[in-house]
């Protein structure tokens, strides 16, 4: 019974590390995204869960050097709650299969790009963002 637990614990502490067929990392929550995106090491991220962006402390910075593909086969939606944006790229972000919902900030209401920054975009969905300036 004891190994029983022990092999769920591991399980569930390792879904983060879960692949796709195509070598993508899963991922289901927003700490799980975060995670992934600071791993160097994971070049494509699938998000399979509709996430929410309750606060400003949940948008997501892609650092310069960082290049990743964040996308979604299961159609995602993050919703932003008219509070946050959901990323600031500094590095190389595409972004493909998802829909970013009501999304809110100062400058780029769902992504913001800086001068190092680069974003690529295909089949998203882009609904009720707001940029304020």
């Amino acid at each position: 019974m004891l190994s029983l637990l022990f092999a769920l614990a591991v399980f569930v502490s390792r879904t983060c590390d879960a692949q796709s067929a195509d070598g993508a990392t899963l991922v289901g929550s927003h700490s799980e995204l975060k995670a992934a995106i600071a791993n160097e090491s994971i070049a494509i991220i699938d998000v399979t869960a509709n996430l929410e962006f309750p606060s400003a402390e949940y948008e997501l910075l892609i650092p310069a050097g960082r290049k990743v593909k964040i996308e979604s086969t299961h159609h995602a939606v993050l919703t932003g709650g008219g509070i946050t944006r959901f990323f600031t790229v500094a590095g190389d972000l595409t972004l493909s299969g998802l829909t970013l919902r009501n999304g809110r900030s100062d400058q780029g209401g769902a992504v913001s790009v800086t001068e190092t920054g680069s974003l690529a975009v295909l089949y998203c969905t882009f609904s009720y963002n707001r940029a304020m300036t």
